[in-house]
């Protein structure tokens, strides 16, 4: 009508980009509120804090404008474009020839679908599986235990195998046995089965050194005697590591189920013998297993792929000067922290100790992991909501521009339920074209997912078949809204603008 009028072109396109540019820097600054508020959450949550200072502005700033452009632009070249004798004959009947001109928005309609769907599938991701990971079983309990880890001074205590640090460790072990409070207490190598098992490389004896990406690794961990008892992991068959399992005894190895099952499949692992590295040496050693115990999983296996077989090695045998110490408490663990580190300090004034909680390890490995996933979560709901109010607002235009094609179609018979269905299959095949594009997407993002925290257990089909359910029926919702209100048009005021 305004071209018909006389309007210029470029005015029209100036109108449309400037009122594009207006939403885009109104949603810049609200995206800046949001940012502040987010911001709070990071540094409540993490305590990391990411300041907002200008140039933080002028990116958010430049960031709308350019998008203002980019999808104002276009928009306003095809309606400056338009050809008018058509638009003016279409005009009156509402019918569908400007069905062509929509295909944009349909387009990032069926985009939005299909980022709402991947977002949701990558969150469902990860709270299906951080889920899991917390509810599945250890293998080993300690409620009421304290970790901590000592670094020996190298002058003082040497590196690898030095009678000063294997003294001190057994000085300290007496020591905190010795405390009323305490149940147990043992020494092992950095790592605990509430964070990890190192990984160490294992041969076969009497084999030659595997190829390049063929060698052999298992969980291994240098423990003092007391090991299974602070931590209730059961033996399943032999005997455990004790104290005369000593630097001059012959090398021994306790192994989990997994790895028993592995390198003697239907054999008895008792007297069995493996190649186990030394510590900062190029030689290895032959050591005999003497006891195989339940199979165990680290809490903080995250970040890094599980390691099924497991392998524990007497402490005495492979002393560093990076000792971890974990003690097992008869009243609450937190009571018996400062007694504890009184003992170390008395041993070493030199040595920084600070002993946490169990829970208190486990809780500082799963922050990060939950945070990401309300983050995750947060995001791919507002992205669900983005995409049912685009899918809502093209279904609701297309019903405005067919109003009077409705009411002509009612005149002449037409009942609800076939106008219903005229505009819930433009909704289908919008939503389905998300769907499919948005399930090959989610596919590809776990295949990424996977990699990034590979102890991560989730069924992908049930997440994807959930998550697809979910965006579905938020989409058909979206677009039953503006279809009832099609079916709702009155045939005579129809007929009358016509």
């Amino acid at each position: 009508m305004r071209l018909a009028l006389g309007c210029p072109r470029w005015r029209i396109i100036r109108m449309l980009v400037l009122e594009s540019l207006l939403i885009a820097v109104a949603g810049g600054a609200i995206g800046l509120g949001l940012a502040r508020w987010i911001n709070v959450y990071v540094q409540q949550f993490l305590g990391l804090a990411f300041p907002i200072d200008w140039e933080v502005f002028a990116f958010t700033f430049g960031i709308s404008i350019l998008t203002g452009l980019f999808f104002g632009a276009l928009p306003a070249w095809n309606a400056a474009n338009t050809d008018i004798n058509d638009s003016l004959k279409s005009g009156g009947r509402g019918a569908t020839a400007g069905r062509s001109r929509h295909w944009l928005r349909q387009g990032l309609v069926v985009v939005e679908i299909t980022l709402a769907l991947t977002l949701l599938s990558g969150a469902g991701y990860f709270v299906a599986g951080i889920y899991r990971l917390a509810e599945r079983p250890l293998g080993w309990d300690c409620p009421n235990g304290l970790l901590g880890s000592i670094e020996l001074d190298h002058a003082h205590f040497g590196e690898v195998r030095d009678p000063r640090s294997r003294a001190f460790g057994q000085k300290l072990l007496a020591a905190l046995r010795q405390l009323p409070t305490v149940e147990s207490a043992c020494l092992h190598t950095s790592g605990s089965p509430a964070v990890y098992f190192p990984p160490v490389e294992v041969r076969p004896p009497g084999q030659p050194a595997p190829l390049p990406g063929k060698e052999i690794f298992v969980g291994c961990m240098d423990v003092t005697a007391d090991f299974l008892r602070t931590y209730d992991i059961p033996l399943m068959i032999g005997r455990n590591i004790t104290d005369a399992d000593g630097p001059d005894s012959p090398r021994v190895i306790l192994v989990s189920e997994s790895m028993a099952r592995r390198f003697w499949p239907g054999k008895n692992p008792i007297g069995q013998h493996l190649q186990t590295p030394v510590y900062l040496s190029p030689n290895w050693e032959t050591a005999e297993v003497i006891g195989v115990f339940r199979d165990l999983n680290a809490g903080g296996e995250f970040w890094t792929a599980p390691l099924a077989s497991k392998m524990l090695r007497p402490w005495s045998q492979n002393n560093q000067r990076f000792v971890g110490v974990s003690v097992r408490t008869r009243t609450e663990a937190a009571q018996s922290t400062r007694a504890v580190t009184k003992v170390v300090n008395e041993l070493d004034p030199d040595v920084v100790f600070a002993p946490a909680t169990i829970q208190e390890v486990e809780s500082s490995l799963f922050s990060f992991p939950a945070f990401l996933r309300r983050i995750m979560l947060q995001l791919s709901v507002l992205g669900l909501i983005l995409s049912a109010v685009g899918l809502y607002g093209v279904i609701g235009n297309l019903v405005a521009e067919r109003t009077k094609e409705f009411g002509i179609r009612m005149a002449l018979g037409a009942q609800a339920r076939d106008i219903l269905w005229l505009v819930l299959r433009n909704g289908l095949i919008l939503t389905g074209l998300g769907a499919a594009a948005g399930g090959l997407a989610s596919l590809a993002l776990f295949r990424v997912l996977k990699s990034i925290p590979p102890a991560l257990p989730v069924a992908l089909g049930g997440t994807l078949g959930t998550v697809a359910a979910i965006v579905v029926a938020v989409a058909l919702l979206a677009t039953w809204l503006p279809a009832r209100r099609g079916t709702r048009v009155d045939p005579v005021r129809a007929l009358r603008t016509e």
